[in-house]
């Protein structure tokens, strides 16, 4: 298990790279820390690596304290952005150079080569040198110099930033795959929510160097804690409705649209309503929506696009502007009005001004709807 406590990072006396950061890293898990550039995820990774200074806090693997000890030391295997490969030594001795650096008889890293080797699928290219490898090859490469360290775990610092989008997507069918063969503890940093969400088992979300949650990708993706969250996770991204109070209904452009009894919200002036493309409903008759709880008309249509099965449908209403997902095939043309219904239960609130999360009291979510 990996621990961090209290962990800081703090540049020129009061800059936090990384502030107050507290994690627990179960055994074999595979944890994505995820945020914007900036947001302090390579920073934490290299103060666990032991390649940059820890201003306060502690790290502990399983019972051992690791802030004094060297990074060699730690038993910690690391892939980094760029590969980091000897141009003029061959795929074989770049995976030797660090065991024979320890002292490992030849003989045993000779073995781990071979094994890792065939583990990557790359036994066929140990003579070649990294120029004449492809970009998927030298990343096979750097994950085996990770694998020969026999290490437990293993940290990697956006490993597949460099590749194209077609074998982005292969080498992280790859880089699961092999963390479920060798069960290592990785933790993996990425700016890619699409990676963040099929790579982990669990997902550490940044900003600012603060921890914005924690969570499956399930979690993160139904259950954000923040509209920060809500609106960095999922493609396309968490559309946000802004909702005002007046005499106790909740207005969307000066008109009502839910009464404040439904919404179950009566101490905020302002919302925000979050919900996901793929929750709303749409057609061009506004009766077809009249079972929905919250029903949105008269949205103009900007934009459809067409991603394999799924169109996304584009449109506005005064300046708010929305994206629906649907496999209707509807044959929608730019300048078409449509109508939208949504369910309250599919709807996220969160506070105008801070962006928090505001729950909806208990009492006031079977009332009926009013719609305009």
């Amino acid at each position: 298990m990996i621990t961090l406590k209290h962990l800081n990072k703090v540049y020129d006396g009061n800059h936090y790279a990384v502030k107050d950061f507290n994690l627990e890293v179960d055994d074999q898990e595979f944890v994505v820390f995820v945020g914007p550039s900036g947001c302090g995820k390579s920073t934490t990774l290299r103060m666990i690596a032991g390649l940059e200074e820890i201003s306060e806090g502690e790290i502990y693997v399983d019972d051992q304290l690791l802030n004094q000890v060297q990074p060699k030391d730690r038993g910690i295997a690391m892939v980094f952005q760029n590969y980091a490969l000897y141009p003029h030594m061959s795929v074989y001795k770049n995976l030797a150079f660090g065991l024979k650096m320890r002292g490992i008889h030849k003989k045993e890293y000779d073995q781990r080569i071979q094994d890792a080797a065939k583990i990557l699928e790359i036994s066929h290219l140990l003579d070649r040198k990294p120029k004449a490898l492809s970009g998927g090859q030298r990343q096979r490469v750097a994950l085996g110099r990770a694998i020969v360290r026999d290490a437990k775990i293993f940290l990697m610092d956006e490993p597949l930033s460099n590749l194209d989008a077609k074998l982005r997507t292969h080498m992280r069918t790859e880089i699961i795959k092999l963390h479920k063969k060798m069960g290592a503890t990785t933790i993996y940093v990425t700016h890619d929510q699409t990676e963040a969400m099929t790579m982990a088992t669990k997902i550490v979300l940044l900003k600012d160097g603060v921890i914005q949650q924690v969570g499956s990708p399930e979690e993160i993706y139904h259950h954000p804690v923040n509209q920060f969250v809500a609106t960095f996770i999922g493609n396309p991204t968490m559309n946000m409705i802004p909702l005002d109070i007046k005499d106790q209904s909740w207005l969307f452009n000066q008109q009502p649209v839910v009464d404040a009894q439904v919404l179950g919200v009566f101490e905020h002036n302002a919302l925000n309503l979050g919900i996901r493309s793929e929750n709303i409903q749409f057609s061009t008759e506004s009766a077809a929506l009249k079972d929905y709880e919250l029903q949105l008309p008269d949205w103009q249509v900007t934009l459809v696009e067409l991603i394999g099965a799924t169109k996304l449908i584009h449109c506005v209403n005064g300046e708010t502007h929305i994206v629906v997902s649907t496999d209707n095939q509807m044959d929608l043309k730019p300048g078409e009005t449509i109508h939208l219904g949504m369910q309250l239960a599919d709807c996220h609130l969160f506070d105008h001004e801070t962006g928090d999360l505001v729950t909806p009291q208990q009492q006031a979510m079977n009332s009926e709807t009013v719609s305009i």
